[in-house]
């Protein structure tokens, strides 16, 4: 049976209050609070301004504090950000094991891992996809394994828990036993189990059955699998779960 697709077409405000704070992080060396308060007030007036506490624990989340009071991005967050293309090559090889055939996202198809261009990782391009809507969102998903345009596992990678798009990029395959995973930091655990009380994105996690898996997880994971035949499907989903 079908399930309908959602009506959640766009980012939440805490997901865009989010990615409006990495952003200004990604073009400051240093920046100070008042400057990020600013970026954020600019960005979101009026009654779209979040509370600056909420504001603040999102910063503390990507930036630390340098010794003259401002903040800067976290090394941690822009190694995350050079892993994106490793998660996808883990497991667009592991989908080829598995006997499916493996889409990459068209962003993503421009990239490398290595000496390995991400879109030479394709196997069997889909002329079509099946049970699908918009088929131009679904091309933008970051990993796909299916069966000649049935999808079967849809992935997306995350480097922050902004990941509304990736939902309502998902909501546009249909089926209820499709395996839904977002590929996401360990240390963005916490974070991440905070922003799923929001209802509307609670509800679409739940309402498609989205699971998670982290980083390390599914390195260790590959790592297992790499010189198996076929990997353990079992043992995959096995890893999935909802953040604590």
């Amino acid at each position: 049976k079908n399930i309908e697709v959602s009506t959640f077409n766009q980012p939440t405000l805490s997901d865009r209050v989010e990615r409006k704070i990495i952003e200004v992080l990604y073009h400051n060396v240093k920046v100070s609070f008042d400057d990020i308060l600013q970026a954020i007030f600019i960005e979101f007036p009026n009654a779209l301004t979040p509370e600056t506490q909420n504001v603040r624990a999102l910063l503390e989340e990507y930036a630390t504090p340098s010794k003259d009071g401002n903040w800067m991005l976290k090394p941690s967050v822009r190694a995350r950000e050079s892993e994106h293309s490793e998660m996808i090559y883990y497991l667009a090889l592991l989908g080829e094991k598995a006997k499916y055939d493996v889409w990459i996202g068209q962003r993503e198809q421009g990239e490398a891992y290595g000496k390995t261009k991400l879109s030479s990782l394709i196997v069997n391009k889909p002329h079509l996809w099946r049970f699908t809507q918009n088929a131009e969102r679904v091309k933008q998903i970051d990993v796909i394994w299916h069966d000649r345009g049935r999808v079967q596992y849809e992935f997306e990678v995350e480097n922050s828990t902004a990941i509304t798009e990736a939902i309502v990029r998902g909501a546009n395959i249909q089926g209820r036993n499709i395996k839904r995973i977002i590929v996401i930091p360990e240390e963005r655990e916490g974070l991440l189990h905070r922003k799923l009380k929001e209802p509307l994105l609670g509800e679409n996690i739940e309402k498609f059955n989205w699971k998670f898996i982290f980083y390390g997880e599914l390195k260790k994971y590959f790592e297992q699998n790499r010189k198996k035949d076929k990997p353990d499907l079992e043992a995959l989903e096995g890893l999935l779960k909802l953040p604590r």
